[in-house]
């Protein structure tokens, strides 16, 4: 077995820690928020925005979403996202929804941000709006946010680096097929 093989087998491995992620932060959301919960509500909606539904890692994040708020009493879990990954404009205009209400109300939300400012705009109107904002996966640290919930993704992208370098100890060129993601870009950087 290559190192390569042994890299991406280590890799599946670690699908899993998405589902860690979103258990993290709904038992953060439940254990935190549900003394707060508007008065006129009976129970939690936690809403889970990913940049894309229907992508196998956000997927991973809203079973254990759900699997989280199934343990927790008069707790659900919403996921809702855009069909399309880096489609910031439309995550932003899902966030005013559940702002809104058009989803039904909600206690708060945990987002894997497409873009920083105009997906942290929109967390920021929801902090507005007295919704707890966590982020996962991906960040708007400038946003008013409570918490990030993920990777380091400099680490991430220094680590690569090393790895890159072992596979290949006099050197090359490689290339990082990936998005515009703002956790993708520091992981690049990082390398």
């Amino acid at each position: 077995m290559t190192s390569m093989q042994r890299h991406r087998q280590q890799a599946k491995r670690r699908m899993p820690d998405a589902m860690t992620c979103t258990v993290c932060a709904i038992t953060l959301f439940a254990g935190l928020f549900a003394p707060v919960a508007r008065a006129e509500e009976t129970s939690i909606t936690f809403a889970l925005v990913p940049k894309q539904v229907n992508n196998s890692f956000f997927d991973l994040a809203d079973e254990g979403c759900k699997l989280a708020a199934s343990k927790l009493p008069d707790v659900s879990c919403l996921y809702v996202g855009p069909a399309d990954e880096g489609d910031a404009q439309a995550q932003a205009d899902i966030i005013d929804d559940l702002i809104a209400g058009v989803y039904g109300p909600i206690s708060g939300m945990s987002v894997s941000v497409s873009d920083e400012t105009v997906t942290g705009d929109a967390i920021d109107r929801a902090v507005s709006a007295g919704i707890p904002v966590v982020t996962f996966d991906s960040d708007a640290k400038e946003s008013e946010r409570t918490a990030y919930v993920g990777t380091n993704n400099m680490d991430f992208g220094q680590e690569m680096g090393k790895l890159l370098v072992q596979l290949d100890p006099v050197g090359g060129n490689y290339g990082i097929i990936s998005s515009f993601a703002p956790n993708v870009v520091i992981k690049a950087e990082g390398v």
